[in-house]
């Protein structure tokens, strides 16, 4: 898998496959290829953003049988990058509480389940979108806002309603 973005694709789009042991791997990779052409290279806001791909990814394998996951990057019109990853589930995404450990005990079910939580603190937000066909779209919005030029230069967000989750930066 490469990150080539032609100048009539409508968004940078890959597919992690079920199957595939080292998709997520890849995604992470192509990931950090779109960032760069998007003009992003801190490694700090790359590692987070590959971060939230990974748990968006994790909770669509995980909660969905989705065979196949599709994964986008776009440019909102106020030039803020969003990760979109899709899933064939009309179950709304599910925001778990971060528990604390009182006495050192871990409650049950503390080794999973917090992925969105995490989402919720590195994204500036977070939501989800209802796709007619079915299924949806989880999307996380990095804490980044693009000069012009980049966001002149790349595909925006379309006009899908959306459930904002989270807080705005």
């Amino acid at each position: 898998m490469t990150a080539q973005i032609p100048p009539s694709s409508p968004a940078p789009q890959w597919k992690i496959e079920r199957s595939d042991e080292r998709g997520l791997k890849d995604a992470r990779r192509i990931l950090g290829d779109v960032l760069g052409v998007l003009g992003i290279s801190d490694p700090d806001l790359v590692h987070l953003a590959k971060t939230i791909m990974s748990e968006l990814v994790a909770n669509a394998l995980e909660h969905t049988r989705t065979a196949c996951v599709p994964v986008r990057v776009l440019v909102e019109e106020d030039g803020r990058p969003v990760i979109e990853v899709e899933d064939e589930s009309d179950a709304r995404p599910t925001l778990r509480p971060i528990v604390e450990v009182e006495d050192g005990v871990l409650p049950e079910h503390f080794d999973s389940g917090r992925g969105l939580a995490m989402v919720e603190i590195m994204a500036a937000y977070w939501g989800y979108s209802f796709l007619a066909r079915g299924g949806k779209v989880v999307w996380a919005a990095l804490p980044i806002v693009l000069d012009a030029t980049a966001t002149r230069a790349s595909p925006s967000v379309t006009s899908v309603p959306r459930v904002i989750s989270g807080r705005r930066w």
